[in-house]
């Protein structure tokens, strides 16, 4: 599960170059549909949605979930419990910042700013 999700995250990512065309938008969401359409058909639907959505949220809230994150971590490590979130939950949390992590620098990378000026930073 986890490598198939890491492929269809970094399929997604493609539709970020600058140079994309239509078509290959549509088949880039064709692709990233099938696999969500095969996992959440499957007996382990439950866990691709928990990741899918975990990654959502580091994509569109990398702070909080981070905060979310180094909150269970110290959990762990200090009081020996997980607040409710089990290893396979846990797992995919870290899965999901890791590639939202990486989908920021790809996405820096495939489109890099004019002039060596980066706005909104």
């Amino acid at each position: 599960m986890r490598t198939e999700f890491q492929d269809r995250a970094a399929l997604g990512w493609q539709g970020w170059k600058p140079d994309v065309t239509e078509t290959e938008l549509d088949q880039i969401h064709t692709k990233t549909e099938e696999y969500d359409r095969r996992w959440l058909a499957g007996p382990h639907a439950e866990h691709w949605q928990y990741l899918s959505d975990a990654y959502q949220d580091c994509r569109e809230r990398p702070d909080t979930m981070r905060r979310f994150l180094e909150n269970i971590e110290h959990n762990r490590r200090v009081h020996g419990y997980d607040l409710g979130v089990t290893e396979v939950q846990r797992q995919s949390l870290i899965q999901a910042q890791n590639l939202a992590n990486e989908e920021r620098s790809a996405v820096r990378q495939m489109n890099p700013p004019k002039h060596g000026i980066e706005r909104g930073r």
